[in-house]
């Protein structure tokens, strides 16, 4: 009964949220008063919009229906279809409850794409469709309601198609591993990001530039638009700065220049992989935040922390100011700001800005989601030379993994997230997922929209975080700690330092001498950090209590419900 009020309530929302696209954006824009909106949307905006429906006569008839005939009609088409796609949200969530098998999905265990050939790195050319949708949504913005093109494929269209297609369940074996790591296309794949990403910007700010008769609505939607497929391509940035080659770290690099974020990628490898799932941590949400709070917190505090990082990175290195990477980086983000002002005008100046700190909205987001309400133990009273508790290494718990297909492909599997932060020297490619990690009950896209109307996500979420703190008491009673992954951890390596700056186990990085990213480097000296933290909470667990960090600690491994602590 409760799952069919549920199925109703949401099928509601959905409805409503039709009533809203339907209306037009002068009245929203307006509707101060609340009651007068809701009388004028019922009563004049929605009977109007479904009066001028082109809904065909016949099903032959549905041949002759024009593109911005199926842009009118998608609307009511999902507020139609809503009671299944939320009975098939209810599904996945049922199905991340079980951590002990995989979820259901389209040829859940093919390893058709796992060959290691030039067509196994075919599906993430799927992380160019976003880019392609912007710059349609640039090119088509006086046409109506065309600018928001992406806006409405990335946050309706991709998460249902996620909700339906389901996962990919394959883990590749050993010998389909050394053939996909060494297959240069999955780099090729990455290279071509950042000049696409550059190309949606440019083409945005020309668009703007040369048709000063879109109107502000239209604008908005071309910057929410690039914004969001800079958002989308977060996924591959995020790879890049990982990858041992200055040409990925430099592509990376460059991107996160043009999004106005500079200083993330820094924070990103010393900071957030070093303190991942801990309070120290401003990039891993606590149970019982929320995103709008968390995403202000979190891009000031990452900030600070990220100033913090390269201070080190400079004494350590015996550099001035003027070796700063985050003050360059920046630098550079003003001229090319500049350049969009000198010769495309201010209206295309600020479309610059606004599409950046979307995507910066975005990496954010995917933050918030990607640790909700995982914490690691760490030693009672113990602390590191820097100050820092000693906690247990990241593992298989410390992350919400989902193994949705569709947002792996178009994300570079950035969703396969327990894997990475435990050896984040595995490419993409190999990056594998197991049942017995938290999950999620779809991927990013439709996990973003769920965090967006927080008390749905913390009604959904907090019942799987409790869930995920009964399966690690399960795991631990059968003698696998929360810290342990096959082949072991090295949950901190970039260009820098590929193995070792963090907790690193011998043989558990997939580097070799024959490979184009080269072997071994953990003898080499760390540019950040110098602790040994694999010996550090080895020696603190024999002297010291490992006990549970932050939120978590006000209760016992999910024996009280872990939802009551929004109330704290």
């Amino acid at each position: 009964m409760r799952g069919f009020t549920f199925v109703i309530t949401l099928s509601l929302l959905i409805l409503v949220a039709v009533v809203l696209a339907s209306a037009p954006h002068q009245n929203i824009a307006a509707g101060l008063d609340p009651v007068r909106f809701l009388k004028q949307t019922v009563t004049h905006d929605l009977p109007a919009y479904l009066k001028d429906l082109p809904i065909p006569d016949s099903a032959s008839d549905i041949s002759k229906l024009s593109l911005d005939d199926y842009w009118r009609l998608l609307p009511i088409v999902i507020a139609i279809f809503s009671p299944i796609i939320v009975t098939q949200f209810l599904k996945k969530v049922r199905e991340a409850s079980d951590l002990e098998n995989n979820s259901t999905g389209w040829f859940a265990f093919s390893k058709f794409f796992y060959k290691g050939n030039a067509i196994s790195a075919l599906p993430f050319v799927l992380g160019f469709v976003p880019g392609s949708l912007a710059l349609l949504s640039a090119h088509w913005a006086e046409y109506g309601n065309w600018s928001w093109v992406m806006f409405v494929a990335g946050y309706v269209l991709v998460p249902i198609a996620d909700l339906f297609i389901g996962e990919d369940s394959y883990n590749p074996t050993d010998e389909e591993e050394n053939r996909l790591k060494r297959n240069t296309w999955f780099r090729v794949v990455m290279w071509l990001y950042t000049p696409s990403y550059i190309a949606t910007v440019v083409y945005g700010a020309h668009v703007i530039a040369t048709k000063p008769e879109l109107t502000t609505w239209q604008w908005w939607g071309i910057s929410t638009s690039v914004g969001i497929a800079g958002g989308f391509g977060i996924g591959c940035v995020h790879e890049m700065i990982h990858r041992p080659s200055i040409i990925e770290l430099g592509c990376g690099i460059v991107a996160l220049i043009f999004a106005n974020y500079s200083h993330f990628w820094i924070e990103h490898l010393w900071g957030h992989h070093k303190r991942v799932a801990t309070d120290e941590d401003p990039a891993s949400s606590n149970l019982g935040d929320d995103v709008y709070t968390f995403i202000i917190k979190d891009m000031y505090q990452s900030f600070v922390d990220a100033l913090d990082l390269e201070r080190r990175f400079l004494e350590k290195k015996k550099r001035s100011f003027l070796w700063n990477r985050i003050f360059q980086g920046y630098v550079c983000s003003a001229i090319i700001g500049y350049a969009f002002y000198h010769y495309y005008g201010l209206s295309a100046f600020y479309f610059y800005l606004a599409q950046g700190i979307i995507t910066a909205i975005h990496i954010e987001n995917a933050n918030y989601i990607e640790h909700y309400g995982l914490r690691r133990r760490k030693i009672e009273g113990k602390f590191d030379k820097d100050g820092e508790p000693v906690y247990e290494s990241p593992g298989w718990f410390h992350a919400w993994d989902t193994a949705d297909r569709l947002t792996n492909w178009i994300l570079f599997k950035i969703q396969r997230h327990p894997d990475h932060h435990t050896n984040a020297g595995r490419p993409y490619q190999i990056l594998r997922t197991l049942p017995q990690s938290p999950h999620m009950p779809t991927g990013y896209a439709g996990m973003f929209v769920l965090s967006w109307f927080p008390p749905l996500f913390w009604a959904v979420m907090d019942p799987l975080v409790e869930n995920a703190y009964r399966q690690r008491r399960k795991m631990e009673a059968k003698g696998i700690a929360a810290s342990a992954f096959p082949r072991g951890s090295n949950n901190i390596s970039s260009f820098f330092k590929r193995e070792g700056e963090g907790f690193f186990e011998p043989g558990s990085s997939p580097y070799n001498a024959k490979d184009f990213y080269g072997g071994s480097d953990a003898t080499k000296k760390s540019d950040v950090w110098d602790v040994s933290y694999n010996e550090e909470f080895s020696k603190g667990k024999h002297s010291g209590q490992v006990v549970e960090s932050g939120q978590i600690a006000k209760f016992k491994a999910a024996e009280i419900s872990l939802t009551s602590s929004k109330e704290d």
